[in-house]
């Protein structure tokens, strides 16, 4: 019969790695960290691009010139 508190009474588990796994884990773990990193940063600089484009088509004048804030 299972209750609700045989799950906070369960035996501990111990879990022996090598040193050689743990780094090979924490190494794929800094891959896939910089690769999230890099498509977030990919991410932004075309959002970045986009807004900059619309920026700049938003400083034309009615005559279809662009205006020069040279103050």
């Amino acid at each position: 019969m299972y209750t609700i508190f045989d799950s906070f009474f369960a035996p501990q588990q111990i879990v022996v790695v090598t040193e050689e796994a743990l780094k090979r884990a924490q190494q794929e773990q800094r891959l896939k960290q910089m690769k999230a990193l890099n498509n977030q940063i990919n991410e932004l600089t075309a959002l970045r691009d986009k807004v900059s484009n619309e920026y700049r088509i938003n400083r034309l004048d009615a005559d279809g010139e662009e205006a020069h804030a040279d103050a």
